[in-house]
């Protein structure tokens, strides 16, 4: 009996110490999350994205030097030093600092993130915006996107900072459709609200095409989810759009279109006010609204292949051969003082071979898209074939078109991608008013001179 009992309190106090070790090692295991979280989502608070007007804040100064009291990592106290140097007005040892950490951070990724993201906000802020977009996007791809569905709007904030509008919505558009790409399809709250940004972004470029766009897909989730006062929160939206916006810029490049599009919301507006009414109306109203969606959704697919196909490569986005050409002779034909830079990723063949064709289409579709964010307006690009992209400038002189296609050949070296892999590209140039008629075929022929004579770099006369 007496054995029994001391092996029950035996079994009682095992349990009791389990209970207490699970107990402890869950609390250690919350506070080691929440604080990694705290400090790789919510730095903001500590105001490391630095902001000119606030460079002389002491509340600022104040905040990082409590963090500092209370964090034992070797990197992030070099981070926040090197904050706090920049934030005092010490830039170069700020920034060796910085750089220091990065380089000696392996898994702290929230360093990485937050350095990239302090050394890009001094590059903007010295005017240095390919400096600045590097660093930017090297910071955003260290971010682990099992945090974007939850933390998107902790990760839109923060990268919230560049003083010129167009590159700040040029990286928060950029942002914005990868988070947006990863968000599960279940999460509505989500991707409403980042179709709602992207919306009220692509408004403020004037670019109402795409602003339209993402009203329709908020359009077709509150269908999905059955939610009614969503649905007519956006076809009112959607209605004002088109009353304000001038007919030289109508939103789906028809007027006519447009025209039966007002005519269906209003009656669509007519049909809510009854929807409770009777049963047999709210019906009704139900599959008017569905086939409304499906043929708008028809259209817009109609429209939008309709107008890749004429100008559009569909992988890259970018324009493609056949507008090339068009481009091309127009000016050469009316005598325009223009320069083209042939680009070629190196070693294509080899990325494919090695790590699958996916893999290639991914190199060049982002090679394209820092290509298209650099030096916005100021040329043309182009998909010419396969791994091939040719950029047009017009007007430029011959030192500036060298500096572009330099900046370019580095912006390609210094991505960095899942595979580890280093991706270069060689360049050729020439010029419209040396080679007249030759001028592609020049840029060509310096494209493969640039290849032959050991790749990435520039060719010119």
């Amino acid at each position: 009996m007496d054995l029994i009992k001391n092996n029950k309190k035996k079994i009682l106090i095992g349990f009791t110490y389990i209970f207490f070790i699970s107990l402890i090692l869950s609390i250690v295991f919350i506070n080691f999350h929440r604080n990694y979280l705290e400090f790789d989502l919510t730095i903001g608070k500590l105001e490391y994205v630095i902001k000119n007007e606030q460079w002389q804040n002491n509340s600022i100064i104040n905040k990082a030097e409590e963090y500092l009291t209370g964090t034992r990592d070797t990197d992030e106290r070099l981070i926040i030093e090197g904050a706090l140097e920049i934030v005092k007005g010490n830039n170069e040892e700020g920034i060796a600092d910085i750089k220091k950490a990065i380089k000696a951070s392996n898994k702290n990724t929230s360093v990485k993130i937050f350095g990239y993201m302090i050394l890009a906000d001094v590059s903007f802020n010295n005017g240095d915006y390919d400096e600045g977009l590097k660093y930017t996007y090297k910071s955003f791809n260290h971010i682990d996107k099992r945090y974007y569905s939850r933390y998107y709007k902790e990760i839109l904030s923060i990268y919230n900072y560049p003083n010129n509008n167009k590159m700040k919505n040029s990286i928060l558009i950029n942002i914005s459709k990868i988070i947006l790409s990863e968000v599960s399809n279940c999460d509505y709250e989500a991707r409403i609200n980042l179709q709602d940004y992207l919306k009220a972004l692509y408004y403020e470029e004037n670019d109402y095409v795409r602003a339209v766009e993402y009203i329709f897909k908020n359009i077709y989730l509150a269908y999905d989810i059955k939610n009614e006062d969503l649905q007519l929160k956006y076809i009112e939206e959607m209605n004002q759009i088109s009353k304000n916006v001038n007919n030289k810029e109508i939103v789906l490049n028809n007027e006519n279109y447009l025209k039966l599009l007002i005519e269906d919301i209003e009656k669509e507006e007519q049909l809510s006010k009854q929807f409770n009414q009777n049963s047999f109306l709210f019906k009704a109203i139900g599959i008017i609204l569905l086939i409304f969606l499906v043929v708008l959704c028809i259209l817009v697919i109609y429209i939008r292949i309709i107008k890749k196909r004429i100008k559009y490569d569909p992988l890259t986005k970018i324009y493609n051969r056949g507008y090339f050409d068009k481009r091309y002779y127009e000016l050469l034909n009316r005598k325009n003082k223009f320069s083209v830079i042939m680009i070629d990723i190196d070693n294509f063949k080899k990325l494919n071979d090695t790590y699958g064709h996916k893999f290639g289409d991914t190199v060049l579709v982002n090679c394209c898209n820092v290509m298209s964010n650099l030096h916005s307006g100021e040329f043309e690009l182009f998909r010419y074939g396969g791994e091939e992209i040719v950029v047009l400038l017009k007007d430029k002189s011959k030192k500036e078109v060298i500096m572009i296609a330099e900046s370019i050949r580095r912006i390609i070296e210094d991505l960095i991608w899942e595979e580890e892999v280093k991706v270069t590209a060689s360049l050729g140039i020439a010029y419209s008013e040396e080679c007249g008629y030759k001028t592609l075929e020049i840029a060509d022929k310096n494209l493969y001179k640039a290849k032959n004579s050991g790749k990435n770099r520039v060719v010119f006369n």
